[in-house]
């Protein structure tokens, strides 16, 4: 198992709840859950997003894991298709949240 000594920040976006937490020494720490505005623009939900993280910056994550439940081109960080978000078409998360948090972003497929 590899065991990850930096906090790395967990987010689960969803069509219903964002959910986050911090893994710590193989530990999933401190998990907080918001309502998704799955009805909004995407630049509002992207702010939203980066205000959730916000959230944890006390916490200096190494890096941030994203699980999203749409089609999503992993090497570029951008989400194509989020049914369950409409407005969440062609949206260059990766590239949003580096350039705000300055941290490396990882975007897959739940």
């Amino acid at each position: 198992m590899l065991t990850v000594t930096q906090p790395i920040l967990g987010i689960d976006i969803g069509g219903t709840n964002i959910r986050a937490g911090v893994m710590i020494n193989n530990e999933l720490q401190d998990i907080r859950s918001i309502e998704t505005p799955s009805r909004e623009s995407k630049e509002y939900i992207l702010e939203v997003i980066a205000d959730f993280i916000s959230g944890y910056l006390d916490y200096d994550f190494f890096a941030i894991g994203i699980g999203i439940p749409g089609l999503i081109d992993t090497e570029n960080g951008i989400v194509l298709n989020l049914s369950n978000i409409p407005s969440f078409t062609k949206v260059h998360l990766k590239d949003f949240l580096q350039n705000r948090f300055a941290k490396p972003v990882f975007i897959n497929n739940d």
